[in-house]
């Protein structure tokens, strides 16, 4: 799977760009979260940081596709440190090693067709990726054409999720993942709404809560090459379509 700027790849910490962002006094201050990341072939959205070394919420910006069609491109997503929840979007570190599509425990890879991923590597990366969160603690979920299906802990059957959000999945073969796992205790699984083209927790597995950095409070809708059209959004809410130049 491809992943970053336009293929996909994640974007480290060393790429992260110091400008400020402009908090606005008319901002939803809505707590929650998701635009549904949560976080592929264009994948892991790895997050630049806008720093904000003032105010407790933090901005971070998008440079990749996997959150689309929620999130394009240069959109902005607000963070607070919120409780994480299913559904809400959220900054995380993940594995060390997600870049290279590793589930632990002990290193190896996963294969669509049966199950995903349901253990992390121990030791967390540095890099930001944004995702949504489609399963947490003790919940069971399998993937089914892109379509999420989950057992949430405590209940007897499986229930897809509603998923208006997603990007059609098509017949890419990471859109199946039909065999359930069953997510440990104190942990989330992380996708990309663009379930074709992420890196995300069905390859590298949950993550634990500790390594969640934030959840979306507030989207702002970049317009091509970061021109300013920002569009304010709550979590909820799908950014606009693009405009072309």
């Amino acid at each position: 799977m491809r992943d970053g700027f336009s293929a996909g790849r994640t974007l480290p910490r060393s790429a992260i760009v110091g400008l400020h962002c402009v908090w606005l006094a008319t901002a939803f201050l809505i707590s929650g979260c998701a635009s549904g990341t949560g976080h592929g072939p264009s994948g892991p959205a790895a997050l630049t940081r806008l720093r904000q070394r003032q105010l407790p919420p933090h901005t971070y910006r998008v440079p990749s596709g996997s959150m689309e069609p929620t999130l394009p491109i240069a959109s902005r997503v607000v963070v607070g440190d919120q409780a994480p929840f299913v559904g809400s979007i959220v900054v995380s570190n993940p594995p060390r090693d997600a870049e290279q599509q590793l589930c632990g425990p002990k290193p190896h890879e996963v294969r669509p067709g049966g199950a995903a991923c349901d253990v992390s590597l121990p030791t967390k990366s540095t890099t930001d990726f944004i995702k949504r969160i489609v399963g947490g603690p003790g919940d069971e979920i399998y993937v089914r054409a892109g379509h999420v299906y989950r057992r949430a802990n405590g209940t007897s059957k499986f229930v897809r999720e509603h998923d208006r959000y997603a990007a059609p999945c098509g017949d890419a073969p990471e859109c199946d993942f039909p065999t359930p796992i069953k997510i440990p205790a104190g942990h989330w699984f992380l996708m990309g709404d663009n379930r074709g083209e992420s890196d995300d927790s069905r390859y590298w597995g949950p993550v634990p809560t500790a390594w969640i950095v934030g959840v979306a409070r507030e989207v702002e809708c970049g317009d091509v090459k970061d021109r300013p059209r920002l569009v304010h959004r709550t979590w909820w809410q799908r950014c606009p379509p693009l405009s072309k130049r």
